[in-house]
């Protein structure tokens, strides 16, 4: 028999966190595994970057440990991150887009071809463009397409962003 009542759970916040963490490093190292860098081989850089204070702070609060698993050099915990994102281009992953658009997939091609820089990088990061082919207008989706990115810092450095979360963003030199 239980003379008293059950304990309330404790906040959450730090599992979340955690599980934040626990992907950042995991993108890190799918990152190293897919460019052929071996994990014990050092980073130069790698920013977090995310607006939440609390996710700020219990990353700089577990940095040694971030700097330990990844191997890098240094890492800033940034809330902001000035840097120019580029399509430099794009492909149709035609298993998906030839049964989907059928005969009208080159004039989408040629439409995207012509689009403008600013056009592209919506389509990358919103997920969909409006396009007019033969008249008609049709909604694109990314998920038919394969983009090449291009990121640089404002100084110029090439970065790579190996994640893309609504929360944290993160990118390595």
């Amino acid at each position: 028999i239980h003379l008293e009542k059950w304990p309330e759970p404790l906040s959450c916040d730090y599992d979340k966190r955690g599980d934040v963490l626990v992907n950042i490093i995991a993108s890190i190292r799918r990152y190293k595994s897919e460019q052929g860098i071996a994990l014990n081989e050092a980073l130069d850089k790698i920013y977090i970057v995310t607006k939440d204070p609390k996710l700020r702070e219990y990353f700089e609060k577990t940095k040694i440990d971030i700097l330990g698993v990844t191997r890098a050099k240094e890492l800033e915990v940034l809330d902001k991150i000035d840097v120019e994102t580029t399509v430099t281009e794009i492909k149709p992953i035609f298993k998906k887009a030839g049964p989907k658009f059928k005969d009208k997939l080159p004039k989408i091609v040629d439409s995207l071809k012509n689009s403008s820089r600013e056009e592209l990088l919506n389509f990358y990061r919103n997920g969909e463009i409006k396009l007019n082919i033969d008249g008609k207008d049709m909604t694109i989706e990314k998920e038919y397409f394969e983009f090449s990115v291009c990121t640089r810092s404002k100084g110029g450095k090439l970065l790579k962003e190996v994640t893309t979360g609504e929360e944290v963003k993160v990118y390595i030199i």
